[in-house]
């Protein structure tokens, strides 16, 4: 099995049986609140032993998984799998033991409401790889199996038997049909979410594009009008108010391509108060779909709930594009860890943000062969690209850039402690109102872009006007 397919099966894994460190724990805690009730009920040695055996293959497959970058011979796909299953099978053992001795209509209950639960997790649980349905279609035949092995024997007549068997059949049928269905269509999801997310990617370079066209066709205009006026100008300081118009609109041009994204009123933004843990959850899931499957992604549970005040669409494309920079960095076969952090300043004290405190940071990292320090201020300038000219065109980073500080943060570069990138956005992490710009700008809503209104003053445009009303 080659690395790529064994890591991103084991990534599967891990996603059906510990989606999160707090969610495990959970369920740990709920069993064994469930086995101290069945012992209270009937104390009984063999419910702490259960519950022992319970914990200790959770906790087992918990260490195979976060053992998951050693190689060794044991260390296998299969021996997952097989824990996965012991662990699935030592959780059904005490209610199925339960039912087969019928202590009591108490109970009864308790075990058939436990089997019924652990089925609905079953169903509703995301599944992905196929060993994985596989054994939980197995683990189904035991919970279905040994009920109809329990009521057999409590029938009176055959036709009973018949009945007891086609209504097992039946329930096995479509629990296990539906188990598979819900599996194509979370594909059918997956595959959605993959096309969203390069939809994303194109309306972050569609709204790019249309406003540096946007800022450029004005300023060509600005330059452009007034040169073909140059010669329908009488008097010199009319031509050179002309020029100096046009050399102002080129240097403005010119600090457009420098800018980019970063200008005021680039791009359209919708800010919102974002939770991030629910959307790093979803980003797990976007990039284990959209990156190469030798990448491996970690994404660090944040320990509080911290929020960020920024447009949650284009901070997912951000934060792809930057996973997609380490992917590339490291031929489709790194790592990339990814974690929040709640702090009163930015990273680098020498930078300040447009937003007051406190920020929320988002560090991105990777274990590519990052870029000598020289070159670290250089990454989010416009076309500035460490790769071949046909590779890239460097505005990836660039446009980074350009949204946290339109959103009120910055962008941090630094080398990653061992090898690789650490990239901080500092964000906002509560709601703020950017101060009112100069006088000299004017929202076209329906470009989304800037016109600027000293392009031609006043006094400029009545010399332009009165000159071209003496042209014959």
């Amino acid at each position: 099995m080659g690395s790529p397919t064994y890591d991103d099966r084991l990534e599967e894994i891990r996603r059906a049986e510990h989606r999160s460190r707090s969610d495990t724990l959970l369920r740990i805690l709920l069993v064994g609140i469930g086995a101290t009730a069945y012992y209270i009920a009937r104390p009984d040695p063999l419910v702490i032993l259960w519950f022992i055996a319970h914990t200790g293959s959770e906790l087992t497959i918990m260490a195979l998984l976060a053992r998951r970058n050693v190689r060794t011979p044991l260390f296998d796909i299969a021996v997952v799998l097989a824990a996965y299953a012991i662990s699935g099978l030592i959780f059904l053992s005490l209610p199925i033991w339960i039912l087969a001795d019928a202590p009591g209509p108490g109970m009864i209950f308790a075990a058939a409401v436990t089997l019924i639960g652990y089925t609905i997790y079953l169903l509703h649980r995301r599944q992905r790889d196929s060993a994985i349905i596989a054994v939980d279609i197995c683990l189904l035949l035991t919970i279905f199996g040994a009920a109809a092995a329990i009521a057999l024997p409590l029938t009176r007549s055959w036709q009973e038997a018949a009945l007891v068997l086609v209504a097992d059949g039946a329930l096995t049928t479509y629990v296990i049909v539906s188990l598979l269905a819900d599996a194509r269509q979370q594909a059918q999801l997956r595959e959605a979410q993959q096309k969203y997310a390069n939809a994303q990617k194109a309306r972050a370079l569609n709204q790019f594009v249309g406003g540096v066209a946007h800022d450029f066709n004005n300023q060509l205009t600005v330059i452009l009008g007034h040169l073909e006026l140059f010669e329908m100008l009488d008097t010199p300081e009319d031509r050179m108010a002309a020029l100096d118009l046009s050399r102002r609109a080129a240097r403005r041009a010119a600090s457009t391509v420098q800018q980019l994204l970063a200008s005021s009123g680039r791009t359209r933004l919708n800010p919102m108060s974002l939770p991030l843990g629910g959307f790093l959850d979803r980003l797990q899931d976007l990039l284990g779909d959209l990156l190469d499957p030798g990448m491996q992604i970690t994404i660090v549970p944040p320990a509080d709930a911290p929020t960020a005040y920024v447009d949650a669409d284009m901070l997912e494309t951000c934060l792809v594009q930057l996973c997609l920079n380490a992917q590339d960095a490291t031929l489709g076969n790194g790592k990339v860890r990814i974690w929040v952090e709640t702090r009163d300043a930015p990273p680098d004290p020498a930078h300040n943000a447009e937003s007051p405190p406190p920020y929320t940071v988002i560090f991105v990292e990777d274990n590519g062969p990052g870029v000598p320090e020289e070159a670290l201020a250089l990454l989010t300038e416009p076309f500035y690209t460490t790769k071949g000219k046909t590779e890239a065109s460097g505005l990836g980073l660039s446009a980074v850039s350009g949204f946290t500080r339109q959103s009120g943060g910055l962008v941090h570069i630094t080398r990653a402690p061992r090898a690789g990138l650490r990239i901080a956005l500092v964000l906002p992490a509560e709601q703020w109102t950017a101060p009112p710009s100069g006088t000299g700008t004017q929202r076209d809503e329906t470009r989304g872009s800037a016109i600027r209104d000293t392009d031609i003053n006043p006094d400029s445009a009545r010399r332009i006007l009165t000159a071209m009303s003496k042209v014959d």
